[in-house]
């Protein structure tokens, strides 16, 4: 079961692998690339909570933040660009079935990481250059200075599971994608997925990249307290994606 997708799943991770051999310019502008489209996503959802806040309709803002952060994850999928919490899964696959070494894996992971956070650190500087968080009343900046607070308040143990449970979501977006035969009915697992970690409030890491470094930005937390956030999520990213669900899969598909 499942043995022809999981083996499309490592061959993906192969491409990735010789694509940061061949060109690492080009792998690496790719992943600068999804980086920027996971902050936009970000930006779009918490603006468009700013505007609701306070407003008594919790369940709806969560539903129009999900919707919008979709977006991010559509974008990184059918435009085509190299996201470190898809390749969380995409590398551990291949890894798993010895088409890529670990070592392979793991630098991958770090190149991409790298160009995820360069892209969201450049972001996070355009987005402060357009006056927007500070326009009026600044009730932008201090919205993602409040989520900000919050994200970075979490225990040790609460970041890495939320992580761990967000990850797990956002891989099996990307393996259904491996599954679905139309666009249309990748986009839509894509939302379903989308839907349950943001409604939760789990924690991805590269989108937090962007908006704890809105608040960072704004003077409201520490880049100490952002390291702190984003690293502990990274590594609970990795967990979701290649214990819970390349793993999984790789037992259900395995041939005898």
């Amino acid at each position: 079961m499942f043995h022809e997708e999981y083996t499309a799943l490592c061959n993906a991770g192969v491409a990735k692998n010789n694509l940061l051999k061949k060109n690492p310019l080009g792998y690496f502008i790719s992943s600068m690339v999804a980086g920027m489209f996971i902050s936009f996503g970000s930006m779009v959802a918490f603006v468009l909570g700013q505007s609701m806040d306070g407003n008594g309709a919790a369940a709806a803002v969560k539903l129009i933040q999900s919707v919008a952060f979709a977006s991010a994850l559509s974008l990184v999928v059918m435009a085509g660009a190299e996201l470190f919490t898809g390749n969380n899964l995409v590398m551990a696959a291949a890894s798993l079935r010895k088409k890529v070494s670990w070592a392979d894996t793991v630098k991958l992971w770090c190149v991409c990481w790298i160009g995820n956070l360069i892209a969201s650190l450049l972001c996070v500087a355009a987005f402060q250059l357009t006056g927007l968080p500070t326009a009026g009343d600044g009730a932008i900046a201090d919205y993602f200075i409040k989520i900000s607070s919050a994200k970075v308040s979490l225990g040790v143990g609460e970041i890495l599971v939320r992580a761990i449970l967000c990850n797990i979501l956002v891989c099996l977006a990307v393996w259904c994608g491996t599954k679905m035969k139309t666009e249309s009915g990748k986009l839509i697992m894509i939302f379903w997925c989308i839907l349950i970690f943001m409604t939760c409030g789990f924690e991805h890491s590269i989108a937090d990249m962007s908006i704890i470094g809105i608040g960072v930005a704004n003077g409201g937390i520490t880049v100490g307290q952002y390291l702190y956030t984003v690293l502990l999520a990274t590594v609970g990213n990795i967990i979701g994606g290649a214990v819970f669900v390349a793993v999984p899969y790789h037992v259900i598909s395995k041939e005898k």
